[in-house]
């Protein structure tokens, strides 16, 4: 978390979102990014994965990150589970809310809302 968010009350963190696309392990960030990764493996905090299809949103296969993740996150199992896939409209929506799912969201009642 950020220490914005820590210090308005943000508590701590429950999931890591790694947004995959084919921009994702490239660039000055990768580093940056890969010591995150690692960090939130050793902290054993679940990684939620969004894999970006959308061609216009940078979208790729999914083997394209079998060529550009470090190693040693491939080798310690970071694909191992399976990512939420990010699809372009009309089921963009139906992607969003599955990867909100898997972030520990829950489905709201028209009734749990007037409490």
């Amino acid at each position: 978390l950020s220490r914005r968010a820590r210090r308005e009350g943000g508590g701590e963190a429950t999931h890591m979102l790694l947004y995959l696309n084919r921009l994702t392990w490239a660039g000055d960030g990768a580093e940056a990014l890969a010591e995150q990764v690692r960090a939130a493996r050793r902290a054993k905090l679940p990684i939620v994965m969004a894999h970006e299809n959308d061609a216009v949103r940078n979208g790729c296969i999914f083997g394209h990150f079998f060529e550009v993740t470090p190693r040693d996150l491939i080798a310690d199992g970071l694909y191992h589970d399976l990512a939420i896939g990010c699809h372009a409209d009309p089921h963009r929506q139906v992607s969003l809310a599955l990867l909100a799912k898997a972030l520990g969201a829950t489905k709201q009642t028209a009734q749990s809302r007037v409490h």
